[in-house]
């Protein structure tokens, strides 16, 4: 996959709306129906804790792939979640988790993730791990994610801007688009069954 300089918004319907961002217009929109999503995994968490997919079984998990120098979508819509949250009852809230996986584990060590993803409530954790993992649970969620080198040596990460929806039974449920309105999210995690 060749990146390109426009940004192309891809729409994936899959349990609802949602958008994928892709710097690459050549990127491949992905399937909308009839395929798994998700998948198992163990990561790192705070502290080095090793944390599975089993882990959040009994609550609704929020999973979104992001990293801790992006500049715009992954703060936005991790804050936007957080707002959700408030809109939910205790009871609620108390059914509910939120994952920030890493797409960029060169830089996100499990202390950045960690108090990167806690800022935003204690719902939320900061999950890392090594590349070869991290590609394959990208590959079983349908993540793209890819390197985009910046002037000076830096470089940003292009990647799959979602929220990604799983159920009590660890099963994929839907999505939710990461320009909806927290009280939007709050109604959708409710059409969900939270």
């Amino acid at each position: 996959m060749k990146p390109v300089q426009a940004l192309a918004l891809v729409v994936l319907l899959v349990g609802g709306a949602g958008a994928l961002i892709y710097r690459s217009a050549s990127a491949p929109a992905p399937p909308t129906s009839g395929i798994a999503i998700g998948g198992p995994f163990s990561l790192t968490g705070p502290g080095g804790k090793t944390v599975t997919d089993a882990d959040f079984r009994g609550k609704y998990l929020l999973i979104y792939f992001g990293y801790t120098h992006c500049p715009d979508a992954c703060p936005t819509t991790l804050g936007d979640l957080a707002s959700a949250y408030d809109a939910l009852t205790p009871a609620e809230r108390a059914r509910v988790a939120a994952a920030f996986i890493t797409v960029d584990p060169e830089r996100d060590t499990p202390k950045i993730m960690g108090d990167y993803a806690a800022a935003f409530g204690p719902e939320f954790i900061g999950l890392t791990g090594n590349p070869q993992d991290l590609r394959k649970l990208e590959a079983a969620f349908h993540v793209y994610a890819e390197k985009h080198p910046l002037a000076h040596g830096d470089y940003a990460m292009d990647h799959t801007s979602i929220i990604y929806v799983m159920g009590p039974d660890g099963r994929f449920v839907g999505v939710i688009g990461d320009d909806t309105k927290p009280a939007d999210i709050a109604r959708r995690l409710r059409d969900f069954g939270v």
